[in-house]
């Protein structure tokens, strides 16, 4: 998270936020409770295209670059 947010002006979750997803990891979102509460994740509204596209470029295009 920390790496993805150091060559944005505006932090992630603010960014994420203003397109109407919420960030934050599985347990803060889901109350997830299995060994995978820590992982990261992006809930957002089903019919939504573009957020998703976002963080895919966001985390497997843009550090290729």
């Amino acid at each position: 998270m920390s790496e993805l947010g150091k060559y944005s002006k505006n932090p992630l979750r603010q960014s994420f936020s203003e397109l109407g997803a919420k960030l934050g990891t599985l347990e803060e979102l889901v109350s997830e409770t299995n060994q995978n509460r820590k992982q990261y994740a992006l809930l957002f509204p089903a019919q939504e295209v573009k957020i998703p596209l976002c963080a895919y470029l966001l985390t497997r295009i843009s550090p290729l670059i």
